[in-house]
């Protein structure tokens, strides 16, 4: 998510974070630097070959990675792919949904032991009834968003594609959905 204030969401150079922390980093602040290291961690192409492996065995067909970022124009996917993603993530992985609903995450570089707080991109973080969602941008696609809502005893999809208002665009579509 290159649409933010960098300041408040890049990592600094020659500075080591523990996975969990880039985790983080990456999925609050939408950190593209914190994408790119988890990569070299494990090994670009594997990392990449992995991520695709990952899509196909979830049937999402229509998703491609090229970078882990998700930058390049050549990354790929389809609302459908991106539901079934989500469906995913929301059932067998809900501590990531958790993570991505908080307002700021702090992470401690691991040789200073110096703590750095990071906001999130998300203007819905922190709202009572915000399951989690992500945030993305770039020049190409413009402002995207994948929000998970919680409404009454179920929870609620709202992706929006290709805009340059994406939390007004999900704003609307749920008081459409609420009727408030």
């Amino acid at each position: 998510d290159s649409g933010g204030n960098s300041l408040t969401k890049d990592l600094e150079p020659g500075h080591t974070l523990s996975v969990k922390d880039l985790v983080s980093v990456l999925l609050v602040p939408s950190s593209n630097e914190a994408a790119e290291a988890l990569a070299r961690h494990y090994g670009k192409k594997e990392f990449l070959d992995k991520m695709n492996a990952q899509a196909k065995e979830w049937g999402l067909i229509n998703t491609n990675f090229v970078d882990p970022a998700g930058i390049s124009a050549s990354n790929q996917s389809t609302i459908e792919d991106l539901t079934a993603l989500v469906r995913h993530v929301y059932t067998d992985y809900p501590e990531l949904f958790r993570l991505t609903r908080k307002k700021s995450v702090t992470v401690v570089e691991t040789q200073s032991r110096t703590r750095r707080v990071f906001t999130n991109t998300n203007e819905f973080a922190g709202s009572a009834n915000i399951l989690g969602g992500k945030t993305g941008y770039t020049p190409d696609a413009s402002g995207n968003l994948i929000s998970l809502f919680q409404y009454r005893t179920r929870p609620v999809l709202i992706i929006v594609l290709g805009t340059e208002d994406r939390f007004g665009a999900t704003k609307e579509l749920w008081n459409w959905f609420t009727n408030d």
